[in-house]
């Protein structure tokens, strides 16, 4: 046999394949696994081939079964938690099931998300740009969102994401904060930068060259920026200038609440799911803080279709006859609280 240093997944696939033509387990299970163990970087081939040999020799797929499960355990306990992308999630969903184990789905899921905190969150536009992505998975794979680990996952991106970036509700309209600018004539370099960045809604801050014209740009923005705006005291280089956050916030929302809005409809745009998928409490929250007395509110009206397939175009589960009352307002429970029981929007 070759030394374990130079082991390719083709030696690895000749091995197993020899010993499984004798069809006996127990040299496969006794002797050749428990030394390829000993090689974590060689886990994923040795899972690989062995699921081969159970399919090529359906009397060794039953003995073998247990095993393949324990190494792809072993193989999401050893994942580092703290560095995650959608598609590395996916790529690693994609294993579990292509290796007969989408079982522990639940368990990657759950390995994924002991790397959230304050300081490493899936609150990223990365993330809830990818919640459609995570459902058309599960509609490959014929699961619905409320399957394994999935409800828990998919809270813990958008759950953050409507408290950091949306609030408990929606803000006060901006654009009367907006009105002085039209009394601001100037259209020196300094102060057309300045209006720029508090009318364009995704810029936050901005360093201004004063050029030696610092007593101008103070005046500037104390009559036409006060309350919009926050600055260092201008010197004679360079001014920093900051929105204020709740003005920020303010401009941002409607932008964030489509984002929010159209992650939340790649899960489902069917009600009875989604209360499935965040519980009662939590669902009601959310649409509260999106200002939508239900999720289809904003869609333009369609037909109702049936909502009991799964891989509907868009998601799992299409519009079933979306609820039109309001929403009484609550909070946002913590994404590992568990679902409340289920009860229909449409009977509160």
């Amino acid at each position: 046999m070759l030394a374990k240093k130079e082991l390719r997944e083709e030696d690895i696939a000749t091995i197993l394949q020899v010993a499984a033509d004798d069809e006996t387990p127990e040299v496969i299970l006794q002797s050749i696994i428990p030394k390829l163990q000993s090689l974590p970087k060689l886990r994923r081939v040795l899972i690989r081939q062995l699921v081969v040999v159970g399919r090529e020799k359906p009397s060794l797929e039953e003995p073998l079964r247990s095993t393949v499960s324990e190494l792809v355990r072993q193989e999401i306990d050893s994942l580092e938690s703290t560095q995650w992308d959608p598609s590395k999630i996916i790529h690693l969903l994609d294993f579990c099931a292509d290796n007969s184990n989408i079982d522990c789905c639940g368990a990657l899921l759950a390995r994924v998300m002991e790397g959230a905190s304050p300081a490493h969150s899936y609150a990223t536009l990365e993330f809830i740009n990818s919640v459609p992505r995570f459902s058309s998975w599960l509609a490959q794979h014929g699961k619905q969102p409320t399957w394994g680990g999935f409800p828990s996952f998919f809270t813990a991106i958008i759950h953050p994401w409507i408290q950091r970036r949306l609030g408990a509700s929606r803000p006060a309209d901006p654009t009367p904060q907006l009105l002085p600018l039209q009394q601001w004539r100037c259209d020196c370099r300094q102060c057309t930068e300045i209006r720029t960045l508090i009318t364009t809604p995704d810029r936050e801050k901005s360093s201004i060259y004063s050029s030696g014209n610092s007593q101008h740009l103070q005046e500037s923005l104390v009559t036409f920026a006060s309350g919009l705006l926050s600055w260092d005291p201008p010197t004679s280089y360079v001014v920093h200038i900051v929105k204020d956050p709740s003005f920020a916030r303010a401009q941002q929302w409607p932008k964030n609440q489509a984002i929010a809005l159209s992650a939340i409809r790649g899960i489902s745009t069917d009600e009875s799911v989604l209360l499935d998928v965040f519980g009662e409490t939590n669902y009601r929250a959310i649409l509260s803080a999106l200002d939508e007395p239900n999720i289809n509110h904003s869609l333009p009206h369609q037909p109702s279709v049936s909502s009991s397939s799964v891989g509907n175009e868009g998601g799992v589960g299409s519009a079933a006859n979306p609820s039109s009352g309001n929403v009484p307002r609550a909070e946002l429970s913590s994404p590992t609280q568990p679902p409340t029981k289920r009860r229909r929007v449409e009977d509160s």
